[in-house]
């Protein structure tokens, strides 16, 4: 007689393979102090970056935005509005882009073993 306990199932031997890429696998040699093992992400730097790029007309020293307001911007088109079109501006774009994918590729690391290093 099969039970729920004893009956074989795909999903058993998906852990099983998963577990093999995973050996030896350690979350502080992946994540960042800051990210806390895949709970945030590391901004600050790019937050830096963004207030010292090149705009229109200069951030007010006295009243720079604050870092939420970086983070409630950050995914729409009013996260570049004032910026000057610049070499610093397209570096900061593709390395902000490129710290996303990676850490998607973080979280998502057993179900892409490819990108373990």
């Amino acid at each position: 007689m099969w039970t729920a306990k004893s009956k074989p199932t795909n999903n058993n031997k998906r852990r099983r393979i998963q577990s093999s890429f995973a050996e030896g696998l350690k979350l502080s040699n992946l994540f960042t102090k800051p990210e806390q093992y895949d709970k945030f992400l590391d901004l600050d730097a790019f937050f830096h970056t963004w207030l010292n790029l090149a705009r229109d007309t200069p951030l007010d020293q006295n009243d720079l935005p604050k870092f939420e307001t970086y983070l409630k911007d950050l995914n729409s088109a009013k996260h570049t509005d004032g910026v000057t079109p610049s070499d610093e501006l397209v570096q900061y774009l593709t390395e902000l882009s490129g710290y996303l994918v990676d850490y998607y590729k973080k979280i998502n690391i057993l179900a892409n073993p490819q990108f373990i290093v």
